[in-house]
């Protein structure tokens, strides 16, 4: 019986050493096709996901290349995805549930997807990106992309989109000012925290003085009645006259013109939150 048991487990450690590097195998062999790992480019890192099989080998080196002037001088995730199966979610969803998986702990995020399945090219923001890019700047990387992707060209819509997004990036001044302005505020605010008694105090003084103030003006400039220059019994009314003069209607100029939008001109994009709470941008359009 004991020869048995032994010869069982031996077989049982057996199989699981025969198993255990197959699996092994397997799943690095799935990383690698997933291509979870990113390219660094310049101060950026570049993604490319082609679960569609859009692109083939030369144009995804070809699209780095193509990347690698813009990454000078801005250090994003850059995300080229295409995919052919979207889950039964749209391309918004899931470009969203896509970035937010892939960077559970990046902001500075930019996905540039084409979606066989919806047939929609899209660009996906995230962090600051969101605010340099603007709608409208967005809609025109779009209309450049849109021939190329109607023609089947998926490396020149990538390259149209990308070209288009990461110039506007690079092109506009860092946050750093922005940064530099939250600290003033916050040394302010704690000015303030710290100060708060104290300036509490000094605006209620200030306001009993003005109010004091104001009712002695009042009372030094109030209207004296007739009697007090003429007795009341050394007059008498014996008549009442009033004079209708003319009246006046002022209009604003234009008040009744609509305004007009100015979309066009705004300095961000709009923004939504994913389904897991982080805040995202961009915009698609069908081919």
């Amino acid at each position: 019986m004991k020869n048995t048991f032994l010869k069982r487990i031996s077989a049982l450690a057996l199989l699981v050493l025969l198993v255990l590097p197959i699996t092994t195998v397997r799943a690095a062999n799935l990383t690698a096709e997933g291509k979870t790992q990113g390219q660094p480019v310049g101060k950026s890192t570049v993604y490319i996901h082609d679960l569609a099989d859009l692109l083939t080998d030369q144009q995804e080196q070809d699209l780095l290349k193509h990347v690698q002037s813009y990454c000078k001088d801005i250090q994003y995730n850059i995300l080229f995805l295409t995919t052919n199966n979207a889950e039964g979610k749209t391309t918004l969803v899931y470009s969203d549930d896509y970035m937010d998986q892939l960077f559970p702990h990046d902001n500075e995020n930019i996905a540039f997807v084409i979606d066989m399945d919806n047939r929609k090219i899209y660009v996906n923001t995230m962090g600051t990106a969101i605010l340099k890019l603007s709608d409208d700047m967005i809609d025109k990387a779009l209309d450049k992309a849109y021939p190329s992707v109607k023609n089947k060209d998926y490396n020149g819509c990538m390259k149209k989109m990308s070209s288009y997004c990461l110039d506007k990036l690079a092109s506009t001044p860092s946050n750093s000012g922005s940064h530099s302005g939250m600290q003033h505020r916050s040394f302010f605010l704690v000015f303030l925290s710290r100060m708060g008694r104290y300036l509490v105090f000094s605006i209620v003084v200030a306001v009993i003085v003005a109010v004091a103030l104001v009712m002695n003006h009042k009372k030094a400039n109030r209207p004296q009645p007739s009697t007090t220059y003429v007795g009341q019994d050394d007059y008498e009314v014996t008549d009442k006259q009033e004079n209708y003069i003319r009246t006046y209607e002022t209009v604003m100029h234009d008040y009744y013109k609509k305004s007009s939008s100015s979309s066009g001109s705004h300095s961000s994009g709009s923004s939504h939150r994913s389904s897991s709470g982080r805040s995202h941008g961009g915009g698609g359009r069908s081919f």
